[in-house]
């Protein structure tokens, strides 16, 4: 972040530098369109978070070549119950928790709305309160968008799995990988890596033995 006079501001506005501008407790705030560009030079994705459908809106109007992503409910019912419970947690000062939930929910509500209009974005993505698999649907869409950038493994198979039930079908999957090697090659620290990049279930036949001979079973007591 790069703090400015709200003279220089004013000029960099004025001669487009700016994806979107905001004024807040007296301050402008804003991305620059040099910072984007820079993130672009080096072959990366930059994300932009905007908190306003009419900012989308205008960069859209501008010609600007971005993909245009909505996180939101599409019930009010939710959307309201979310409020409550941010604003419960987090009480703003000034307000009763009754006018912040009220404000807050007009705000969001007109935001969701406006978002619905017709090809202005290119995803949108329901939020429930399981954030997995609010991330989940987000990495899918992104990956529809950029998929060199959030690969296949990421959102399906196992990986989806883990966030869309409807996906799941145990016992229905074959064994895929088998790794092998000799002590201290590092087997289990490669498969731990696969695991966790890849989203995939990792047996370890070690563990699982060891931790029968912990536990003293029966198994553990005949392995040991």
């Amino acid at each position: 972040m790069v703090v400015i006079s709200a003279a220089e501001a004013a000029q960099l506005a004025a001669q487009g530098a700016f994806l979107f501008t905001r004024e807040a407790l007296g301050h402008t705030y804003g991305v620059q369109v040099n910072a984007v560009k820079k993130v672009q030079a080096t072959g990366k994705v930059c994300v932009v978070e905007l908190d306003h459908v009419e900012d989308a809106k205008k960069l859209r109007a501008s010609g600007f070549d971005a993909t245009f992503l909505f996180i939101g409910m599409s019930s009010m019912d939710a959307l309201l119950r979310r409020i409550q419970s941010e604003v419960a947690s987090n009480p703003p000062l000034g307000y009763t928790e009754d006018e912040a939930t009220a404000q807050f929910f007009q705000v969001a509500k007109a935001e969701v709305l406006a978002s619905m209009e017709q090809g202005l974005f290119d995803s949108w993505i329901e939020l429930d309160d399981d954030q997995a698999s609010s991330f989940g649907r987000l990495s899918e869409s992104l990956h529809l968008h950029y998929p060199s950038v959030v690969v296949a493994h990421f959102v399906h198979g196992y990986g989806r799995g883990l966030w869309d039930p409807s996906v799941r079908s145990y016992g229905c999957h074959a064994l895929k990988v088998m790794v092998l090697g000799p002590a201290a090659v590092g087997k289990t620290s490669h498969c731990e890596l696969l695991a966790s990049r890849f989203g995939l279930p990792h047996i370890n036949v070690g563990d699982l033995l060891f931790s029968e001979i912990a536990n003293k079973t029966s198994l553990g007591l005949e392995a040991k």
